[in-house]
This record gives structure tokens, C-alpha cells and sequence, in this order.
């Protein structure tokens, strides 16, 4: 296993932290990703992607392109460990989508099926988002002018 060494970075703790990292392997040293995964020091599986971003002349992977979310605690270092030879299931993330809502296992999302807002709410390990907490999308043009993503419900 490889190891992945995150420093202290912040002073408050964030769950499924994203983050990216490329990892450099020899020549012949892997040339199958589906063996790859993401553990930390107590053996817990976390999502991640891998793409192998360079090959060697023999097709095996030169540099491999990471996405992970990890637990970061605050005030604190964290290892995580890529293991590239594990017969176990790798941990992915699988969408379901029904009926205006989105499920991603850590993170739901219902779409609202009124004008008024994007989301009806939106479920977070940390908690459930109601449309009236969640800010609506805004955009600036060049005059200043902002753009919303919220429409007023009109006048019938």
C-alpha cells in the first residue's frame, strides 16, 4: 500500500474531504486499475476515482491520477493508503436518480418542482439543507448586474 500523508491544514475537522493527488509507479508495477482503493489506517474504504494519466512503453501506468474524500480532523495529520492489489470491492460512489431526487449515498438532493427555488433540500452527513437555508446560484456579468438561479413564482 502506498501511503497518502495529508499535514495539518485547517483547525476544524471536515468530512469527506475532497482532494487530488498523482501518484508515480515503475515501469510494470501496475497495469490494472480494478484493484484500486482508498483505506485509511483502520482499514475503512473511502470513495475515490483513479485515471491513469501517463503510461510506460509496456502499458502499465506511469502516473495515476487520484480523487479521494477523506475525513481530515482539525488541528491534525491524517495517512490514507491507495492499495492497488486488493481483491476486496473497491468503495465507488453509485447516483440514483427518481422522482426529483438524487442520491449519492453521502449526499441527497431533491430537486424543487417549484419556481421558486432549485432545491427543495439537500441531505449532508452533517445535516438536511431546507430551499430556505440554501443561498440561490448568483452570477455577476461584466455591468455588475447579478443573474440568479431563483425565479420568482409570477403573478396569475
Amino acid at each position: 500500500m502506498i501511503k497518502l500523508h495529508f499535514p495539518k491544514l485547517a483547525c476544524h475537522e471536515r468530512a469527506l474531504e475532497p482532494a487530488t493527488v498523482s501518484v508515480p509507479f515503475a515501469e510494470g508495477a501496475l497495469f490494472d486499475l480494478t484493484g484500486c482503493r482508498i483505506v485509511n489506517e483502520d482499514g475503512r474504504v473511502f470513495p475515490g476515482q483513479f485515471r491513469a494519466v501517463t503510461l510506460w512503453p509496456d502499458g502499465s501506468v506511469k502516473w495515476l491520477l487520484v480523487h479521494l474524500q477523506a475525513d481530515l480532523p482539525g488541528n491534525d495529520e491524517a495517512d490514507y493508503y491507495l492499495d492497488i492489489a486488493s481483491d476486496k470491492e473497491p468503495c465507488t460512489t453509485q447516483m440514483k436518480v427518481s422522482d426529483n431526487v438524487v442520491d449519492t449515498g453521502a449526499l441527497r438532493i431533491a430537486l424543487s418542482k417549484e419556481q421558486d427555488a432549485i432545491f427543495e433540500y439537500i441531505d449532508t452527513p452533517q445535516g438536511r439543507y431546507t430551499k430556505e437555508e440554501i443561498t440561490p446560484f448568483m452570477i455577476k456579468d461584466a455591468k455588475g448586474n447579478a443573474q440568479t438561479a431563483a425565479h420568482p413564482v409570477p403573478d396569475i
